[in-house]
């Protein structure tokens, strides 16, 4: 079955740089000659490509974990999110994630007990509970496959809300009170609604490696996408 340990390694081996990480740019350093440095460029992409291509390992559960739990996996090779779906009875539950970096602890970063953990450390995803277009919706965050719901919303047209950017549902449609403020028999009960249609352990473990995983394929298709078109450009 699905572990996360298999993609331990993988966020080990995803080096940032700190300079990089900072945003400092030492480039900006060296005095405007108008000669393009493409061979520098092209062997700096090469090196990285190839160092993130030796060491990409892609989740070996992924098919026997879609297969035991009968999700349908669904992504585009540009795309960032990823959805995972299955017909649950008469409705259809749908998780819906994205790529992510990995935080700095993943990187031989320590945080110090006054650090805030790195907003990369966590994984956002929606969970979609339908019937016939309506439905119960989940705003969560997950570490190390710990939950944590921040919304509940139900809505009579899930098509259309999902159409509605991030920024603007507040003052489109009634997203609920905050979970937490609601009184704890029915956060509990929501928590076990939940659970019960279907997002246990394995689940959110999968999504959080799946995370990185298209974040890493994303990084990989980046690096060569530039390489290829500098070496095509004429102008260089």
């Amino acid at each position: 079955m699905f572990t996360r340990v298999s993609k331990t390694a993988l966020v080990q081996k995803i080096i940032r740089p700190a300079m990089r990480a900072q945003g400092m740019l030492p480039v900006m350093q060296r005095s405007f000659t108008g000669i393009v440095d493409t061979m520098g460029l092209l062997e700096a992409f090469g090196k990285e490509f190839d160092f993130e291509r030796d060491n990409y390992e892609a989740v070996a559960e992924k098919a026997d974990f879609l297969r035991t739990k009968g999700f349908a996996f669904h992504e585009t090779s540009d795309g960032v999110t990823m959805i995972l779906s299955k017909k649950i009875e008469d409705k259809t539950f749908e998780i819906s994630f994205k790529s992510r970096q990995p935080g700095h602890e993943s990187e031989g970063y320590s945080l110090s007990d006054d650090d805030d953990i790195n907003e990369a450390s966590y994984t956002d995803f929606t969970v979609y509970i339908t019937k016939e277009n309506k439905g119960i919706i989940y705003e969560c965050t997950c570490l190390n496959t710990e939950v944590s719901i921040s919304q509940v919303i139900f809505n009579n047209n899930i098509e259309n809300f999902k159409k509605i950017p991030v920024t603007q549902r507040e003052e489109a449609v009634y997203l609920g009170p905050d979970f937490v403020s609601m009184p704890e028999d029915i956060q509990k009960s929501l928590s076990n609604f939940l659970i019960d249609s279907g997002l246990d352990q394995e689940t959110v473990a999968f999504v959080e490696v799946m995370s990185l995983d298209k974040e890493q394929r994303l990084y990989m298709k980046w690096l060569r996408d530039v390489e290829t078109f500098v070496k095509g450009s004429e102008i260089f």
